[in-house]
Order: structure tokens, then sequence, then C-alpha cells
């Protein structure tokens, strides 16, 4: 019943807060369609127009809201209005919004369609990046993250969100990190890409403070452009900072508690070099903790068998997510 096929891109995007009860039936309900039921169905719209998560739960929220109230979602939204959409979401979310005007409750609205119009028919404009997506963490401040078009170059695979990063912040609002059970703490994170691992940590309180790094300066670039942007959406200033750092040298600011890197499992030829980062950047407080996705086993064990290979200790955990995958974790030291 999903009005598009992309829809499961949804599924993992509201967060909730640390500490919140967790009252349904079954672990992730919440997480449902990137929707936190908690408010009347225009606030459920807005957060759909915010996140571009086109579902079956967008098709109920429409019915029952006035078209003046889908048009102040979709057209005068703060947050979408200073940090716009993927066009390519924005046509289809303007396109299923035309599509069933006439289901929504009261009277037309002069603009609505019009406006749908337009996006559906916009010209895409020549930039590297897409838009941007907004993620909704539960009573905090969103992140807002710029995405790239995925075209080649270095922002191929540094401009994208990958899955994994999704299950840590699922796992960080369970309380499920290996390092919560102590409280927040000083994060450095390795191959950090649009920055949406580190800085839904500190979204969710579980640290302190995050050091979002990355091979390529262009990465880089739009990782202290999405710290900005998030700052600015919460109209707060966060403690992240953004640098360039190769894993054939890294450098170590020798005060960080955890070394955390998400969906770096996936070239073989890169596993020496990110071995040899990890063993200069351990030990430290909580080791670090790698999440993949399991997308092919022998690469999944060939990384752990070259950071033995290594002289690190290692300890794969499972991962309970309800995002749509197999992921894994291992949590990696330095013997001293």
């Amino acid at each position: 019943g999903a009005p598009w096929p992309f829809c499961r891109r949804a599924q993992v995007l509201s967060l909730p807060a640390m500490g919140d009860a967790v009252t349904q039936d079954k672990p992730g309900e919440q997480w449902c369609c990137g929707v936190e039921h908690l408010g009347p169905s225009a606030a459920e719209l807005r957060r759909l127009a915010r996140q571009l998560a086109p579902c079956a739960e967008l098709d109920g929220a429409l019915r029952s809201c006035t078209q003046a109230e889908v048009y102040d979602a979709l057209f005068q939204d703060p947050i979408v209005l200073q940090f716009p959409s993927p066009i390519s979401y924005r046509r289809k979310l303007c396109k299923f919004v035309v599509d069933v005007k006439n289901l929504m409750a009261n009277a037309d609205h002069d603009g609505l369609v019009e406006e749908c119009f337009e996006a559906v028919s916009a010209a895409v404009p020549c930039s590297l990046f897409d838009g941007h997506l907004v993620f909704s963490c539960g009573s905090a401040a969103p992140l807002v993250l710029r995405v790239s078009r995925g075209t080649g170059g270095e922002l191929e695979t540094g401009g994208r969100v990958w899955p994994a990063a999704r299950v840590l912040s699922e796992l960080c609002g369970w309380g499920r990190l290996p390092w919560q059970v102590d409280g927040p703490c000083k994060v450095l994170e390795l191959g950090a890409g649009t920055g949406m691992a580190g800085l839904s940590l500190l979204r969710l309180g579980a640290a302190t403070e995050v050091i979002l790094t990355d091979g390529y300066p262009a990465v880089v670039e739009n990782l202290e452009y999405n710290i900005h942007a998030t700052a600015a959406a919460g109209k707060q200033v966060l403690r992240a900072r953004a640098s360039v750092l190769q894993w054939e040298n890294p450098w170590s600011p020798d005060d960080h508690d955890v070394v955390l890197a998400t969906d770096v499992c996936y070239h073989p030829p890169s596993f020496p070099a990110l071995a040899a980062a990890l063993d200069a950047l351990l030990p430290c407080k909580y080791g670090a903790v790698l999440i993949n996705e399991v997308r092919s086993e022998e690469t999944w064990n060939g990384l752990a068998r070259e950071l033995e290979h290594a002289g690190l200790r290692v300890e794969e955990r499972a991962v309970e997510t309800q995002v749509e995958g197999r992921f894994g974790m291992l949590v990696v030291s330095k013997p001293v």
C-alpha cells in the first residue's frame, strides 16, 4: 500500500530521545515510516514533509489535514525553506499531493496545486549537491545533512547517508552502544561521510563532543557545512568539528574516549590502512566501535582478520535493528 517503492528509505528517520519510555509491543515501532505519533495529523505531516519520507502513513496524514495545513507544511516550513530537500523527493511528494488533493479535508487552497506543479516541473540545478535531509531526533533539535547527487568524485560515497549510520542512531536511541552505560563521552569518527552518525550522538546525548574525520577534503568541507546547518536548525552551538584524516598517516588528538566508524567495510584493499589508523588511535577508554552492513560474509570476516593481524583485539557483537539488512558490530581494543 505504499505510494512509492522507495518508502523503506524512511524506516529509521525519527529517533527517540535518550531515556524515553518505549511502550510498543515490538521494539522499533516508533520509527515506522519516520513518524513519531506524538501529535495531531498536521504535526505528523510536517515531519513527513521535512524528512520527505513518502509512505503509507502519508495518505492518512493528508486526508485528515486541511489543504492550508498541507501548503504550510510543504512550502512555509522554516526548516524546509532554509534547507531545501532533494529535488527528486520534492517532485514525488508534490505529485502525490496533487493526486490526492480532492481527498483532503475542508476547502481548496489556491496556491497548493500551483506550487506543487511548479515543484514537479522544476529544473535540476547544476550542483554537486542534491539538497538536504532533515532527521528528527525525538525531543532534541533535528539533524540537517546536505547530500550529494552521487555522480562520482570525492562525494560519491561520502555525500550519502548509509544504512549503518541509521543503525548506530537507532542503537543510541535505545542506549545500546558499548559506552552508554557510563554516560556521554568524546567521540572521534573515521570516514564520517555526511556526519549523521557523529551528529546524532550529540543530539541524543551520547557524546559530549565529536571530531568528524574523512580522507577527502570535499567530504570534510561538506561535514563543516552539516555541522553549521544542524547547529542553525537547533539554534545552538554544537561541540563538533571536522578534519581531514588519512588512514595511512593518522594524527591523534590524544584525548578521545572512543573511535567510531560506520559502513567503512566494503573495499578490502583499504583494510590494512584502517587497521593502521586504529592501531595509532588506540588505546582509548572505550576502544573502537565499528558498525557495518554485512554485504559479504567474506569481506566482513576479512576485516576482523586484518585487525587481528595488526595485533588488535576484536570482539564481534550481535546487532538487533529495525533497519532492513544484516548488520554487524566489532568492538576493537589494543592490548596494553
